[in-house]
């Protein structure tokens, strides 16, 4: 069919704060209807979909990952990211395999069963928040940090991570996205950087106007 038709049948869920609930649309997010809050959460920072039904949660203050295998319908706690208060950011890189990156102590967390287990791989050096993540396919993955304004490149996987650089002088790495091609751009501190080589060096691009924060990136394509 018709546009229409699709737009009916798209489910989306919102994840909010201070009340750390989920909130489901089945009509491509023309109405909204609140599913459940996420145990004693205060923040859904995180959510991601691994498809068939299953998505992924990550909470504050707990540092809690949640999961449903319905569609967002229902949720579980699957397990808390060892000491850590934030699950900033998660991403599937498909297979079963998802990363989770967490504050105060700026882990990286890799899960290979869908997010039904969960295991430290390495602090990224001594930053305190893993605010994004980028999938650049064939295992390259790219991390954005604070408070330094850092960029970490894995080519495994998100089994290992290595330092890239610093953006400026920027304190957040706020949003990163891939363009395809080996373009990715990083949102930080009102400025956006731009690499063309997957992520191995990074260029100033402009400020935006006299913002203070690029929380998010999205590729409409085209």
């Amino acid at each position: 069919g018709r546009t229409g038709d699709v737009e009916m049948s798209t489910v989306v869920l919102a994840g909010t704060g201070t009340y750390g609930q989920i909130y489901r649309s089945t009509d491509g997010g023309q109405s909204w209807s609140l599913v459940q809050r996420l145990g004693s959460a205060s923040y859904v920072y995180s959510l991601v979909d691994l498809g068939g039904g299953v998505v992924l949660a990550g909470i504050y203050p707990n540092g809690q990952v949640y999961r449903s295998t319905d569609g967002g319908q229902s949720w579980s706690l699957v397990q808390r990211l060892g000491s850590e208060s934030q699950v900033w950011s998660l991403v599937n890189l498909g297979d079963g395999v998802v990363l989770a990156g967490t504050g105060t102590n700026g882990q990286v967390y890799r899960s290979t069963d869908g997010g039904q287990s969960w295991r430290l791989v390495q602090r990224l050096g001594t930053q305190g928040q893993v605010l994004s993540f980028a999938d650049l396919g064939g295992g390259v993955v790219l991390a954005g940090t604070s408070p330094h304004g850092q960029i970490y490149r894995s080519t495994d996987g998100g089994q290992s991570w290595n330092f890239v650089q610093r953006l400026g002088s920027e304190t957040q790495v706020y949003s990163l996205v891939n363009l395809g091609g080996g373009v990715v751009l990083a949102g930080t501190n009102g400025r956006v950087y731009r690499s063309t080589n997957s992520g191995q060096s990074w260029s100033l691009v402009q400020q935006l106007g006299s913002e203070i924060y690029v929380w998010t990136l999205a590729d409409l394509g085209g």
